[in-house]
């Protein structure tokens, strides 16, 4: 274009000097000015992209994004994830990922779920073409693996050589979040490595044990005690083949602390903990980063107790002990300084517990392609930011909203969520909106996770979605959706739980309680009436807390009074005083 223009003006030029006449200067400047700038401005975007780096382009649409979301400009968000998402696939294959996520965090965030659906699929997808040299390497790795079995001359330290590789590559599954071919590979790596190697060898409990953990990992409906059963075994036949002291024993320890953590069986925890601490301690160092992990899982056990000056303790030797250790995992530094920040917040100190909480999140921000564990990490990390905000002493909402909400959309992310968190952070979000009287991002926020429990096959965690949204349209008086939501629910967890199950009765009698309501006694006769005989004849899978019995026996006395049994209301009355 200035190409062009200045050929005219010399033409122009040209043709006015041969009349005599010359081109007012001011003139010619003023007309070039106005069309370099306005092809400038038509322009800009190629422009910039032509001069400016990809990367800078990139890491800027990033930063827009982080901003925008901390303080809950989505509009501003969305177009800074979308402009990352474009320049990640002109211009770098790496960056996809991330950039996909960063979108689907988004969408849900706003309710665009079948948007969200969509690019998850393309997600998968992506990350399945990835892996595609892995498991060619998988099937080469079976296929020799047979083979040699099946010669008469198979030596077996070939033989573990295959089935040690195999069980990385079922590792970097495991990482990856890839639980069904993690499993597949591990179980036909066993069946394998049984038939040509002793029984007692130290390979096949090694696959034991990553399939035992793996349970824990690939656990959508959290049923601990089958967990806790496998890791049993799987620590017994260890045991049994390399001794009580076997440096084996680490991992699976660890995991069984984590189980009986989560059951609650919180003396347990401490003792199969303090074991794990003793073999990183003897078999490794006591400054390894398998000790400082130990040490990490104890710190949060004393925190589930409540001892937190124990906590404190347990985790600045941990944190002493990564600071002089060349070769630390990030994530586990990262892990650190979490639990040093609760440790802190339980005790008051705000401003370094916020410190602590930021380090955290600024390791774990440098992981391109964060496993399950990360995403962990950062909803925590987020969490405990959110709480921190939501305080009186640090009163600051809108970070407190946004912390929550990255919380909630990392968590949601990784299949080995834990649904109690789950539910513990949707209720702090949950009451953040009641106080400032903005109900619809109640149901919005109970109805998004619904959806991504359902779509992420998560029955444990739809029931109580199911749960929430039954309460939500009690509070404002349409109890025609709310029966709907405890019917659906307790469908769900007869199957799910069984008839006789703890939560099937409690939703039994919630239901119950709704049906009376609307002075329905028919049908809410057997519904009040179950979970009180299944409590009364111990035939009741699970347990109940002295509160939810006391809700289920009130609901019946409810039921009782309005029948007008004087009898059978006389002994409901004796055991609610019991209680």
């Amino acid at each position: 274009v200035a190409n062009a223009i200045h050929a005219w003006q010399e033409k122009q030029i040209r043709k006015h000097a041969e009349r005599g006449k010359g081109v007012n200067p001011v003139l010619v400047a003023v007309l070039t000015a106005l069309i370099i700038g306005g092809g400038t401005f038509t322009f800009k975007d190629k422009i910039i992209r032509f001069i400016e780096p990809a990367e800078r382009r990139y890491h800027h649409a990033v930063k827009i994004y982080d901003n925008a979301v901390a303080g809950l400009d989505f509009n501003k968000a969305e177009t800074a994830s979308v402009e990352a998402l474009n320049i990640a696939d002109e211009e770098r294959k790496e960056w996809v990922s991330p950039s996909l996520v960063r979108v689907i965090d988004l969408y849900r965030m706003t309710g665009r779920y079948k948007a969200a659906d969509q690019l998850s699929d393309r997600l998968r997808a992506l990350e399945e073409a990835d892996k595609k040299d892995v498991f060619k390497g998988e099937q080469k790795g079976l296929a020799s693996l047979r083979n040699l079995i099946a010669s008469t001359d198979g030596d077996k330290d070939q033989i573990e050589d295959y089935c040690y590789q195999l069980n990385d590559i079922a590792v970097s599954y495991m990482d990856a979040g890839m639980w069904d071919r993690a499993r597949t590979l591990l179980e036909k790596t066993i069946v394998l490595a049984k038939e040509g190697l002793p029984e007692n060898s130290l390979v096949i409990n090694n696959l034991v044990d990553n399939l035992a953990i793996l349970d824990l990992k690939d656990n959508h409906n959290e049923k601990y005690l089958d967990v806790k059963k496998k890791l049993e075994e799987a620590i017994e036949l260890r045991k049994n083949a390399a001794g009580r002291a076997s440096a084996g024993l680490f991992p699976t320890l660890e995991a069984l602390a984590d189980v009986n953590r989560r059951l609650g069986e919180l003396d347990q925890a401490k003792e199969n903990a303090l074991e794990a601490l003793g073999i990183a301690r003897n078999t490794y160092r006591p400054t390894s980063p398998q000790a400082a992990e130990a040490k990490c899982e104890l710190a949060e056990i004393y925190l589930a107790q409540n001892q937190v000056p124990k906590a404190l303790s347990t985790l600045n030797a941990a944190a002493a002990s990564l600071e002089r250790s060349s070769e630390v995992p990030e994530t586990l530094r990262a892990r650190t300084f979490i639990l040093l920040a609760d440790a802190l917040r339980m005790s008051d100190e705000a401003d370094k517990a916020i410190k602590r909480y930021e380090e955290a999140l600024n390791i774990l921000a440098e992981v391109k392609e964060p496993t399950e564990q990360e995403l962990l990490l950062r909803a925590d990390a987020n969490r405990g930011l959110g709480d921190m905000y939501s305080t009186r002493i640090r009163k600051n909402d809108t970070k407190a909203e946004a912390c929550y909400l990255n919380a909630l959309v990392a968590m949601l992310r990784s299949p080995a969520r834990e649904e109690n968190k789950v539910l513990n952070l949707v209720g702090d979000l949950a009451r953040m909106y009641r106080s400032q009287q903005k109900t619809e991002k109640i149901r919005e926020l109970y109805e998004m996770v619904e959806h991504v429990d359902k779509m992420s096959g998560k029955t444990n965690g739809v029931i109580e979605d199911m749960l929430l949204l039954a309460e939500y349209h009690r509070e404002n008086q349409d109890l025609k959706m709310s029966t709907k939501y405890l019917e659906d629910a307790l469908s769900l967890a007869q199957s799910f739980y069984g008839f006789e199950g703890a939560k099937t009765a409690q939703i039994s009698s919630a239901l119950a309680h709704t049906y009376m309501l609307t002075n329905d006694y028919k049908q809410a006769k057997s519904l009040a009436e179950k979970p009180v005989e299944l409590i009364r004849s111990d035939n009741l899978v699970g347990s109940l807390d002295r509160a939810a019995k006391l809700k289920i026996f009130s609901t019946y006395a409810r039921y009782l009074d309005h029948s007008g049994d004087k009898e059978k209301m006389a002994e409901i009355q004796k055991e609610i005083d019991e209680l």
